[in-house]
């Protein structure tokens, strides 16, 4: 696979090298969200290949014998057979995904970002307000956890009712 050395480097390569790497190709604003693509894309590219592997082999043989066409095989097979393992994933790395985005923020000096905000906090030593950015990243991984979850629900209920 030609994929997997690139993905081998993108894991071992330490996040502060990505975040200045990437400060200096990029305009501050756009490098946090990048950073934080670059470092979960090896986690979310694994649990992927891990779900495709565990479809499963009985209905991929079936579909084989009555010759289902490959758009069939994609929608009603693959996707509804990967679909819950990326969800889970997904619900994993988001409060990751949130961490590392604050912290590039702080070395990015993102103007308008919670990362520096409580850089300046810091700078004035104001614990108060670095609490409270605290909790609001707390709850922002907590709502955003919830938004995976809310998917998961609509894509389940979907699956029920076969919508």
């Amino acid at each position: 696979m030609i994929i997997k050395p690139i993905i081998n480097i993108l894991k071992a390569i330490p996040t502060i090298s990505i975040l200045l790497i990437v400060l200096i190709w990029l305009p501050a604003s756009q490098s946090p969200i990048l950073v934080g693509s670059i470092i979960l894309f090896p986690m979310m590219y694994a649990a992927f290949l891990s779900s495709l592997k565990n479809v499963d082999i009985n209905l991929i043989e079936m579909s084989l014998i009555y010759k289902v066409s490959l758009k069939d095989k994609i929608l009603k097979l693959y996707i509804p057979s990967i679909t819950s393992p990326l969800l889970t994933q997904s619900k994993s790395c988001i409060s990751l995904s949130v961490k590392l985005t604050i912290a590039a923020e702080v070395l990015a000096h993102t103007m308008n970002s919670i990362g520096i905000q409580m850089q300046i906090a810091k700078t004035y030593i104001e614990m108060d307000v670095i609490f409270a950015w605290t909790i609001i990243a707390i709850i922002l991984s907590y709502l955003l956890e919830l938004l995976i979850v809310l998917i998961y629900k609509i894509i389940a209920r979907r699956k029920i009712y076969g919508h």
